[in-house]
Parts: structure tokens; sequence; C-alpha cells
């Protein structure tokens, strides 16, 4: 019985340090996969390739955020959405970035709540099914950042906006080979100015917006 246990040890051992080495390689095939996608990229607008590009909206995400009672945020999201961007390097202050957002698309944690949201209490996503932006001007503010002026259409009302883009980086994609811009963008509006302004402050005024983008260029 002893001898038994002995193997029976002997065998335990042998097959976690056989795990611990296969991990242990597993992890070093991974990090070199990694590395070999990770693109090289650069952070400074002014050394960007120029040109149209698409949105991959296989890689990009578009979340709203509205203050409940002023305890949190309820956060959603957009989950179908397209945008282009116009760039130029060496003139960025002409890019030109367009977006529309397909309303029925929201995605809310609570079914039943998504259902209302959608209903013409609130988006009344079946008369209005889309939302749009188009920038009008832009302002370079710093190596990686430009400041957007442009139009957003909600509910059929359209008013001036501001959004804040940062360029997180540019590269060829080594999975596409697509040359590829990425970015993160915030905005904010008042949902009073489209005249939804049903349950304020319960539901704050204030709408925030954030983007994750990568683009490809055509």
């Amino acid at each position: 019985m002893f001898k038994r246990r002995l193997k029976l040890t002997k065998f335990t051992k042998i097959s976690r340090t056989l795990f611990c080495a296969g991990s242990l390689l597993l992890l070093n095939s991974c990090s070199s996969v990694l590395e070999l996608v990770q693109p090289n990229l650069a952070t400074d607008m002014s050394v960007f390739k120029s040109g149209e590009f698409q949105l991959d909206t296989a890689h990009s995400s578009l979340i709203f955020k509205v203050k409940h009672m002023g305890l949190s945020y309820f956060v959603g999201r957009f989950n179908q959405f397209d945008a282009n961007l116009a760039f130029n390097a060496d003139q960025p202050e002409q890019a030109k970035l367009g977006a529309v957002v397909d309303m029925a698309s929201l995605d809310v944690v609570d079914d039943d709540f998504e259902q209302t949201i959608k209903s013409d209490d609130w988006l009344n996503t079946a008369q209005f099914p889309k939302a749009y932006f188009e920038t009008t001007t832009a302002t370079q503010i710093n190596s990686e950042t430009l400041l957007f002026d442009g139009n957003l259409t909600f509910l059929d009302v359209t008013n001036p906006v501001k959004v804040e883009v940062k360029f997180n980086g540019a590269g060829t994609n080594l999975l596409t080979y697509s040359y590829t811009i990425g970015f993160s963008a915030n905005m904010t509006f008042n949902r009073s100015d489209f005249g939804l302004d049903k349950y304020i402050p319960t539901v704050g005024d204030q709408i925030l917006i954030e983007v994750e983008a990568e683009f490809q260029r055509n």
C-alpha cells in the first residue's frame, strides 16, 4: 500500500510539473503571437496616412450615460451604427466625420425597460429610426486631439454639438492588412434641446456619449 501511494505521489508531481511546463510554453507562444499582431502605431496625427476611412463596426462601440435620480449613471449602448472619416495629415483641421445610428439597436440590461425606452414615450424608434451626426469644422487641440463642431439630428430635431476625438494611434492592422486609425470620442448634449424633456430631473437632462472606434482606409 505504501509503495502504491509513493507511486501515485510521484505521478502527481510529474503531472503537475508537465502541466506547469506546458502552461508556460503556451503562454510564451501566445505572447509571441500577440507580439506579431501588435501593429507599429503612430500617435501623432501629423504622420498618419491621409485618405477616406470607413468604420470597422466589429471593433467599435457607442455607449450613452444618463443620470438616474442623481444617484448613478444609467448606461446603455447602440449595437448598430456606421461612420466615415476623411482625414488629411497635412491639414488635420480639415478632417470630416459623419455617423448614423440605428436607434432600434438600443441595448440595455433589462428587456422590458429596453422596450419602454424604444416606445413613443421616449425615443419613439418606430417614428424616428435613425440619428445622424455630421461635422462642420474641426480644431486641432494637440498632436493627438481634434475638437469637432457639428450637427446632431435626433428625434427629427437638429442642434449644434461638439465632439472631442482623441486619436489613440494609426498603423497597418496585421490581421486585416488594412491601414487603420483608432480613436476615443465623447460628446454631451441636453435631451431637452431635442424635445425629450420628460421626467427631468428624476432622469437627467444631460446625455453623455462615449465612442470607441477603428476606421479602415478605403
